[in-house]
């Protein structure tokens, strides 16, 4: 086995994976198992808002001084998403995050909690400790009501 060649070839293809990165950065997360991405987000969005910070409560996602509780529900699907376990009970604002995997691009809306009696939302169970969960799909409607809320990370940060 000539290990010199071996280790050429594994240099190359850590250089290309590196570049494809930089072109298409929310590639590595398009085969991430379910509860792996919405970790990677989580994490994702606080590297974006430093301000932002892992909140330590039971189900509780991230915590901001001036937001209070912040529910992250992230779909790697922006054209036709679906968030779903929505628990409106315990935080004070939602940010809804849709990543176009195919462009490396992030679509936020960030929705105070008492704004979500707008959307049209399933109910999907009750959950231990937080109420009722819902989902919600992308519907036309509810993709027009999104829009009023769209973020950038500008926004988030000032």
């Amino acid at each position: 086995m000539n290990q010199s060649r071996i280790a050429d070839i594994r240099q190359t293809i850590a250089e290309l994976e590196e570049e494809l990165f930089s072109l298409a950065p929310f590639l590595q997360v398009e085969k991430m198992a379910n509860k792996a991405f919405g970790e990677w987000s989580e994490d994702y969005i606080l590297s974006k808002v430093p301000a932002w910070q892992k909140s330590r409560g039971m189900g509780k996602d991230i915590y901001s001084d001036k937001l209070g509780v912040i529910e992250v529900k992230s779909t790697r699907n922006p054209k036709t998403f679906t968030f779903n376990q929505i628990k409106p009970e315990y935080s004070d604002y939602h940010i809804f995050i849709a990543y176009d995997l195919d462009n490396g691009v992030d679509h936020m809306f960030l929705v105070p909690n008492a704004d979500l009696e707008d959307f049209s939302m399933s109910r999907q169970h009750n959950y231990e400790g937080a109420g009722n969960c819902y989902t919600l799909s992308s519907t036309i409607a509810n993709k027009k009501l999104l829009e009023q809320y769209r973020v950038t990370w500008e926004d988030l940060n000032g």
